[in-house]
């Protein structure tokens, strides 16, 4: 006999509307309200009919659960798992600002502060275009520590005396590490000349 378990089904919408009511000790009236009625929650429960969205929040309101946990079984939604990722991505400073005009987003990074501002968008587009941001900026923070640390290891290389580099010998002009054809220098126009 194989000792496999079987799979866990996950529970349905029906199932779970069902499940509910009884813990709670609700009739199908109770859950029910205008446009949702008694018939109507019966028929969800027995898998005759799915629910329309109004009917999910009537149902969610009278048995004090969220609409989300209703529908999925999850009481957090993309949106908090968004704001909870973006936060994460942050100093510690996110701000939230809801106006009538849309959504305008807020954070700090490396002590920096940024803003996007999404006339008429909405929470979750904004969270996911804020989270673009931050993780591009994070990239660039990666690639100019890169950067940095590269120019640093050229500049050693050119000053060491043993190198022979003609910016080595003693007296030589300054000769700054060049990135294309400009050099990255004071004035930034000059051009690397041996």
């Amino acid at each position: 006999m194989d000792s496999a378990q079987p799979p866990v089904q996950e529970e349905s919408l029906a199932q779970r509307i069902l499940r509910l009511r009884t813990e709670r000790g609700l009739s199908q009236r109770e859950i029910g309200g205008p446009g949702v009625s008694y018939a109507y929650v019966s028929r969800i429960e027995k898998g005759e009919r799915t629910p329309s969205l109004r009917a999910i929040r009537t149902m969610a309101a009278g048995m004090g659960v969220t609409p989300e946990y209703l529908e999925t079984g999850r009481d957090h939604t993309t949106t908090d798992q968004l704001a909870a990722e973006a936060l994460r991505l942050t100093d510690g400073a996110l701000w939230i600002v809801l106006p009538r005009e849309g959504v305008t987003l807020t954070w700090q990074r490396a002590g920096d502060r940024y803003q996007l501002d999404q006339p008429g968008g909405n929470l979750t587009e904004t969270l996911y275009a804020t989270l673009d941001h931050v993780e591009e900026l994070l990239r660039l923070d990666v690639e100019e520590e890169r950067i940095q640390t590269r120019r640093e290891e050229i500049g050693r290389e050119w000053a060491a005396p043993e190198s022979g580099r003609p910016g080595a010998r003693p007296g030589a002009p300054t000769i700054f590490p060049t990135i294309g054809a400009i050099s990255r220098c004071p004035d930034r126009r000059k051009r690397l000349v041996e």
